[in-house]
């Protein structure tokens, strides 16, 4: 019988054979043979519970294969655009212009050094504790949601500039459709 997506969990058996013992070693607390006390009883069977319960943030969950892809590519293009602005800051390449605006968001060229310091640094540090990316618990995919979050951050000015220029070649395509459909329309009434 194959069980796979139910292994690793607790079968009600399994919860009740770590329950009886509890319950038993209430009533052999001096209490006559089948008397219970449950307001003591269910402290207890809680408490013994908890104490033989793993806690979820220790437990080490695989990520899906395209996270593992898009943090792995987030490194490289965080490194690269951490790069270019450092040549802006130190004042080694210019950038000047509506199109160097929107992509430093209004000149804020420190704010996004500091998101790509921090989602680049804190990616490469994961590396090691999460074997790649491949599994992670608690603490880690809190760091992991911090790194790529900063990620993001530092990459709102070249998203912005990539749906621009998108917007722009719809908009362009649609010109050029409705005056290929205006000629096309006018070329057949005089053929």
């Amino acid at each position: 019988m194959d069980i796979g997506p139910f292994r690793g969990r607790r079968t009600a058996h399994q919860t009740t054979s770590v329950l009886i013992p509890v319950i038993d070693n209430v009533r052999a607390q001096g209490h006559a043979p089948g008397w219970f006390s449950p307001s003591k009883a269910n402290d207890n069977v809680v408490h013994a519970f908890v104490q033989s319960g793993e806690t979820w943030s220790r437990q080490a969950v695989p990520l899906p294969r395209r996270l593992q892809l898009a943090l792995w590519a987030l490194m490289p293009i965080e490194l690269t655009w951490g790069i270019w602005l450092v040549t802006v800051l130190t004042g080694a390449a210019s950038c000047g212009g509506p199109i160097c605006a929107v992509a430093t968001l209004g000149n804020h060229v420190a704010v996004l050094l500091a998101c790509a310091l921090v989602s680049f640094g804190g990616l490469i540090g994961l590396v090691p504790f999460t074997r790649g990316f491949s599994q992670c618990n608690g603490r880690q995919v809190a760091g992991v949601a911090v790194a790529a979050a900063a990620g993001v951050v530092a990459l709102l000015g070249i998203a912005a500039l990539i749906i621009g220029a998108a917007i722009g070649l719809i908009f362009l395509a649609a010109i050029v459709a409705i005056v290929g459909a205006a000629f096309g329309s006018a070329f057949a009434e005089t053929s």
